[in-house]
């Protein structure tokens, strides 16, 4: 066999592997593998305080990590227990809205179940809060009956159901280079966010937290601090960017000043 003979035969088993990279969904995963789970049930609430509620905070695209851990802990500290969703992981060769749905409703059913809790709280943190308000409009009734408010830190103007590979996501080489393959043969779709968000008007209260310094990029202004945002959504800003600047208790501290109507009555 000659050498251009082994090349090709090289190249034919070649393109079945970067089929399957780019095809599957290499390096997602399942739902119970991106959960970071909070427990703070044994913990008793203040006096005169209810805390029938449990908290389901998606994270932005860089995975649950710091800017999430700081804004949950002060929650967990108030007896919230917070259920943390890693989209980094969880959407990182995309999903369909309706099998993200389908999972947030499990999350929903075996916690309030689990945990005893009655009420949720769902958080989106930058990708997070973009996709949520889509999955809240496809949940079953009951489900969305027990959301009793959606909080948006940082949403940008636009929707996608799958991870785009940034430069600030370290991965290893064979996990970038497929996520490039996969990309640049079926490009990310993005959606204008607006319309799901506008649709949960009357149904749920809806708050928008944002950092008012200035995006280096256009896509990454926050929905909050548009002319575009619905004026029945209350919008909050905070110093700093898109991480509010590093200083996360004040927003915390508001989460729950913001909540804290919303919540029943404890009586007995």
């Amino acid at each position: 066999m000659n050498g251009l003979s082994r090349k090709l035969l090289w190249l034919l088993c070649l393109f079945p592997v970067l089929g399957i990279l780019v095809l599957l969904p290499w390096g997602t995963s399942p739902l119970e593998q991106s959960l970071t789970v909070m427990d703070n049930t044994l913990v008793a609430p203040a006096q005169g305080e209810c805390r029938d509620l449990f908290a389901i905070f998606y994270s932005g695209d860089s995975g649950w990590g710091f800017v999430e851990q700081q804004l949950s802990q002060p929650l967990n500290e108030h007896a919230i227990s917070v259920l943390g969703v890693d989209t980094k992981a969880y959407f990182w060769n995309g999903r369909s809205p309706e099998s993200a749905v389908a999972d947030l409703s499990l999350l929903i059913t075996r916690y309030r179940e689990q945990w005893h809790k009655s009420h949720i709280w769902l958080i989106g943190y930058s990708f997070g809060a973009n996709v949520l308000p889509s999955l809240i409009e496809r949940l079953p009734a009951e489900d969305r009956s027990h959301v009793i408010a959606l909080t948006l830190l940082g949403p940008t103007q636009d929707i996608f159901f799958e991870v785009e590979l940034e430069n600030y996501m370290h991965q290893s080489w064979l996990r970038t280079q497929a996520k490039r393959l996969r990309n640049a043969v079926l490009p990310v779709r993005h959606y204008d966010a607006l319309p799901p968000l506008s649709s949960l008007q009357q149904q749920l209260p809806v708050v928008c937290y944002f950092g008012t310094a200035p995006s280096i990029h256009v896509a990454d202004r926050s929905l909050c601090e548009t002319t575009r945002l619905p004026p029945w959504i209350k919008a909050t800003a905070y110093p700093g960017g898109h991480d509010f600047g590093g200083v996360f208790q004040p927003v915390a501290t508001q989460m729950l000043h913001d909540i804290a109507p919303l919540l029943p009555s404890c009586h007995g």
